[in-house]
């Protein structure tokens, strides 16, 4: 029930948040619109994929509409969409070398090849879907259209509402109704929610293409307050001491007597929460003082509206096309 509060609270925000944004815009005197589609690419980094930048790069799109305030400004409210990929198995050399952070090592060296090989076999994928509102500054005064200043570098950051749901690569069951982390049990977590919020920011180029068309290039990251978009975050919650796959069994502590060892059929909640069944309750699965980022870049195409008539008349007096 807490974690449904949360998501309603988190929702009424939103909903208020782009009221304020509609009310605005329509008391400024925005002088046009951008309608825009974006096509590019949308990328994770967490606790599989942890500072690789476009290594894990899915195709995304997306739509939205820009008000123009003056020649600086603009405010847009967007949708893009997008899949999040990552597996262990690509980033095993990565991370084994990550162990070794701050010191020597010795590429050949066995215990470097003994953690790689021990990785933890995790991985997930989910599709996004992300609500945003952003403001946007250009550094030139700019509008499509200009024949003087026909592009403008720009800087924006706002709000985004995101929507996850991590499962397995290539589909099947929900991470999140397994507990892979002990979530729900009495000295655990809560399950964690599927929309979480974020604050985009980044860089972009805008392009004047002629009197309506305008081109776009931009890059930017999404700074969450969530470390679950992979299912990853504290630690393992079972103790696990290996499997035999052709029965189908795993093996553990009997919790009556834990020196002797006894066997379960391997369900999903194991299997997903432990792939190699070789970590002990209370090993590190992940790093929860790190939330997870993701990103999207990629090229819009826009086309201008005109809000108001425009009487000729701009502060930097250069011709445009009318």
């Amino acid at each position: 029930m807490k974690s449904k509060t949360k998501i309603l609270n988190k929702s009424l925000l939103c909903i208020s948040l782009i009221c304020l944004f509609i009310g605005y815009t329509s008391t400024v005197k925005a002088q046009t619109m951008d309608v825009g589609v974006f096509g590019g690419g949308v990328y994770y980094l967490g606790d599989i994929n942890p500072n690789l930048h476009f290594a894990t790069t899915q195709p995304a799109f997306g739509g939205f509409f820009r008000f123009n305030y003056k020649d600086r400004w603009g405010f847009r409210l967007g949708v893009s969409k997008g899949k999040l990929k990552a597996d262990d198995n690509d980033f095993m050399e990565v991370n084994a070398l990550q162990a070794y952070a701050g010191g020597d090592f010795d590429i050949d060296d066995p215990n470097l090849i003994y953690y790689a090989v021990s990785n933890r076999g995790l991985n997930f994928e989910t599709d996004i879907t992300e609500i945003s509102l952003i403001a946007e500054l250009n550094f030139f005064p700019f509008f499509v259209g200009s024949r003087k200043n026909k592009w403008t570098p720009y800087i924006f950051t706002g709000a985004a509402m995101y929507l996850y749901n991590p499962k397995p690569i290539g589909g099947g069951v929900n991470y999140r109704d397994l507990g892979t982390e002990g979530q729900g049990y009495a000295d655990r977590e809560a399950p964690y929610g599927n929309t979480a919020f974020a604050i985009p920011f980044g860089i972009g180029l805008k392009v004047s293409l002629g009197s309506r068309i305008g081109l776009g290039f931009e890059w930017g990251m999404r700074k969450t307050f969530n470390d679950y978009i992979d299912d990853i975050s504290t630690t393992y919650y079972l103790d696990l001491y290996g499997y035999n796959p052709d029965e189908g069994i795993y093996y553990t502590p009997n919790p009556e007597n834990p020196v002797e060892i006894i066997s379960f059929p391997i369900t999903d909640d194991v299997y997903y929460s432990d792939p190699t069944f070789s970590h002990k309750s209370g090993e590190k699965r992940g790093d929860e003082s790190n939330n997870d980022w993701y990103a999207f870049y990629g090229i819009s195409l826009t086309f201008k509206i005109n809000l108001l008539k425009d009487d000729g008349c701009r502060d930097f007096g250069r011709d445009s096309y009318y």
